[in-house]
């Protein structure tokens, strides 16, 4: 929604006015009707123009939903993140013996754990993400 639709209704509206008083000055009833018909197709074109630009509040209300809500993912995320601590490659959180996987720390800010994959690498497990398929030598160290 923009200013233009908010404006165009305020102008929609002014003309209906300007219509109704000039209803006051007519003497014939013709004339009466012809203002009339007039003035009701002035405030039917307000409404639709009101209608518009409610339609663009309605759409601005779900885009700052959408947006606060990311923020919240963001801030939620950060919190988290700050929690963990770098170890060999990976991080880990207090309490937790399964690494994530530092790309989708970083990159994706969605924590993902690494899972062992049964492999080694001079004496170290492989570990893999299964989001972004990232394998490393992992060990707590």
């Amino acid at each position: 929604m923009d200013i233009s639709t908010i404006s165009a209704a305020v102008s929609s509206l002014k003309a209906a006015k300007d219509i109704a008083q000039g209803l006051l000055a007519l003497k014939s009833l013709s004339e009466v009707q012809g203002k009339v018909i007039e003035l009701q197709s002035a405030i039917l074109d307000a409404q639709g123009k009101a209608l518009d630009a409610q339609t663009g509040i309605v759409e601005l209300q779900d885009q700052l939903k959408a947006a606060n809500q990311r923020i919240a993912e963001l801030k939620s995320h950060q919190a988290f993140v700050g929690t963990l601590a770098r170890n060999n490659g990976a991080y880990i959180a207090p309490g937790d013996p399964d690494p994530y996987c530092p790309r989708c720390v970083e990159v994706s800010v969605t924590p993902v754990h690494l899972v062992k994959t049964g492999k080694q690498e001079m004496r170290y497990w492989i570990w893999a993400c299964p989001e972004c398929k990232v394998q490393m030598p992992w060990h707590l160290g």
